[in-house]
């Protein structure tokens, strides 16, 4: 339906034993396309300091988008 997924998936590296995790980016490359998925290390493990997010986008196009609003914004 060309829906853009943002994943929020700062706290993937912290599951529960005995529970699945399943990335977005495990996910069929057609899915992908609209798919915006935030990690950082910062938030999962309290690194404040650190002051570092990633945003992984396998899409060319809506990568260059979101570099530009970013840039935009001041936050790049």
């Amino acid at each position: 339906y060309g829906v853009l997924v943002v994943a929020d998936e700062i706290h993937g590296d912290l599951v529960i034993e005995g529970e699945d995790y399943t990335p977005t980016f495990s996910l069929d490359p057609i899915i992908l396309s609209n798919v915006i998925t935030l990690v950082s290390t910062s938030k999962t493990f309290n690194l404040a300091s650190l002051q570092a997010a990633t945003a992984i986008i396998a899409n060319p196009l809506l990568r260059s988008r979101f570099a530009q609003a970013a840039n935009r914004q001041g936050i790049v």
